[in-house]
């Protein structure tokens, strides 16, 4: 990085990545990624929740809005945990306490909304391509792999 620390480090939750970036990067900020985290969303809530495209629709209205202000943030989370018995739920009730790392409300002195959704693109896209293509594939192997990635990309796209 030529000595210089780079203002912002985003990384999944990872516990080890927690405790070594403050260490390391001591200039720089943690954040959390918010398409790791938002992955997690299946295996977290119940397959009911999980199909309803409501609750889907408003949670991410709220977790993505780089519009909201921090209140704003507080009242529809608070609003969608109440309307769907999440209250309790453990996992939100963590991410809760970690909104300052990872909801964008709570870092607008950063200009990085748009490298937010840039790194969630790019993950998303890896997680995609990483159901079709393996490390050990011959180039042909890897051309038939990724035109097959491609079709089935352009099947579901929305049209």
């Amino acid at each position: 990085m030529g000595g210089c620390q780079p203002k912002i480090i985003i990384t999944d939750q990872d516990k080890s990545m927690k405790s070594v970036v403050p260490v390391v990067f001591k200039e720089s900020t943690h954040r959390l990624c918010m398409w790791h985290i938002m992955k997690k969303l299946r295996e977290k809530v119940s397959y009911q929740l999980f199909q309803d495209e409501d609750f889907k629709t408003r949670l991410n209205r709220c977790v993505w809005n780089n519009q909201l202000e921090p209140d704003e943030f507080e009242e529809q989370w608070g609003k969608i945990m109440t309307d769907y018995q999440l209250v309790e739920h453990e996992w939100f009730s963590d991410l809760y306490d970690l909104r300052e790392q990872w909801i964008p409300a709570y870092f607008k002195d950063f200009s990085m909304s748009g490298l937010m959704r840039v790194t969630s693109r790019s993950e998303s896209e890896n997680s995609f391509f990483d159901r079709f293509l393996t490390p050990h594939l011959t180039r042909v192997e890897f051309w038939v792999c990724y035109e097959s990635a491609l079709e089935a990309q352009r099947q579901n796209s929305p049209n």
